[in-house]
């Protein structure tokens, strides 16, 4: 298996020269397998764990053991903990996502702080086929299905060539010491799953599973780079670039043949997926202004275009808002007069009344903050920003940008859907504020 790993380095153009590797071991099997393959060939390297704190007590003996393990080699150690589950949370994703982020996020600033040229992780070719599978599941397009590269940028994947068996037979061969993740026996975890019932089952129908499995692949690589000429044959043909703007011409877009297809691979890349592709395309042939968000981008549906716009970060804007008429650029004008009208129905959710002794000038205009609470009109208790938008089903790109009309530190409207009810108006109330918002 050495000679097998050297060589699958060398055709794969892993390691040049005299690089230092930064090697992501968890302590498991298959990283303390590369560990080992690592010293074996005298590779300059060091090792990075990420404890996620999931396991408890375990988790932190997976730490102490890589400590020791990373002295035993005469290696450089790093490591860090990581609050996985509240990161999840905040962010509303898997823990298994959030853990992702986490581990590659930190691994790059280990690398470019301490002089590292790349990052090796320990994938197996077992991992390739659970891959397959996963992406199947989601929906990901051919790109998801062709297997996972040896080389993505300053990550490297030197056990792609070794299965898991061969990987096992190593270890007892070499008498490895390595940890046992109690998580991996757990059928919560969607790759737990594949491995432990679908996999199984399909060995079980066909025991040439794996082999047929590993020469279809190929088929389906040769068959992405027809398809790849195609998407970039279109992409030339119907996309253009207007400023910092991704614009894809709708005329053209419906005379494709294969239209879906390629719009889907014209937008994945902004992280728009499978689920709202549909959405996106009944929009096509809708008035203008629909829009669609993902995490970074918006889509806006135009007459005979759709245009990719990056989603500004917000959250340092503020503006000074005063009595009369306030423009601002990029969001509109706001209105702010005082009414003898008693009348205090808002015509349209633009709109709001409120007790002008309540008010607090100049009043701020800015955007969401981690943290911000309110108390919603007709109601007494305190409520958190992210909780409102979360019940009102606002995509969490669009909630950036959604601005926020302020009084000291009290929130006094969230612009276009509720006021706070501590600016009521009341029985004691003598003057009234009629604030209204105009779009630019």
């Amino acid at each position: 298996m050495l000679q097998k790993f050297k060589n699958y380095i060398t055709q794969n153009n892993l390691l040049f020269g005299e690089e230092k590797i930064l090697l992501a071991v968890s302590g498991g099997i298959d990283s303390t397998v590369m560990l080992h393959l690592f010293s074996s060939c005298k590779f300059k390297f060091g090792i990075a764990h990420c404890n996620f704190g999931l396991r408890g007590k375990e988790s932190d003996g997976d730490e102490e053991a890589l400590r020791k393990l990373a002295k035993k080699y005469k290696s450089e150690f790093h490591s860090v903990r990581f609050e996985t589950e509240k990161h999840a949370k905040t962010l509303g994703i898997s823990i298994q996502m959030a853990a992702r982020e986490l581990r590659y996020k930190w691994f790059e600033k280990i690398r470019t702080e301490n002089g590292y040229h790349k990052i090796a992780v320990a994938h197996n070719r077992n991992d390739i086929i659970e891959t397959f599978f996963i992406n199947l599941s989601r929906g990901t397009g051919i790109r998801g299905l062709t297997g996972i590269d040896p080389v993505n940028g300053k990550i490297i994947r030197p056990l792609l060539f070794a299965s898991r068996s061969d990987i096992e037979l190593y270890c007892m061969k070499h008498k490895l010491a390595f940890r046992e993740d109690s998580s991996n026996s757990c059928d919560k975890y969607q790759r737990n799953s594949i491995r432990h019932h679908v996999v199984p089952a399909l060995k079980e129908l066909n025991p040439a599973f794996e082999e047929n499995f590993f020469k279809s692949l190929d088929n389906l690589k040769q068959t992405e780079n027809i398809y790849e000429s195609y998407i970039d044959t279109a992409k030339k043909n119907i996309t253009s670039k207007s400023g910092n703007n991704f614009e894809i011409d709708l005329v053209k877009l419906q005379h494709d043949p294969h239209k879906r297809t390629v719009l889907f691979e014209l937008i994945s890349k902004y992280g728009f997926n499978n689920k709202i592709l549909d959405d996106i395309l009944a929009a096509i042939d809708s008035h203008s202004g629909r829009q669609f968000f993902s995490e970074g981008y918006t889509l806006t549906k135009d007459r005979s275009k759709l245009i990719i716009s990056r989603n500004e970060k917000n959250d340092t804007q503020q503006f000074d808002i005063n009595q009369g008429i306030n423009t601002i650029e990029g969001i509109g004008t706001i209105k702010l007069t005082e009414t003898k009208t008693k009348n205090f129905k808002a015509p349209n959710n633009r709109t709001v009344f409120v007790d002008s002794s309540l008010l607090k000038f100049p009043l701020t205009l800015r955007y969401w903050h981690k943290g911000d609470k309110f108390v919603p009109f007709g109601m007494t208790g305190v409520k958190k920003l992210s909780d409102f938008f979360n019940d009102q089903k606002i995509p969490r790109p669009q909630k950036s940008k959604i601005p926020l009309l302020v009084s000291g530190n009290k929130i006094l409207w969230i612009v276009g859907y509720r006021a706070d009810n501590r600016f009521r108006i009341g029985p004691k109330t003598s003057k009234v504020v009629k604030i209204e918002i105009f779009d630019k």
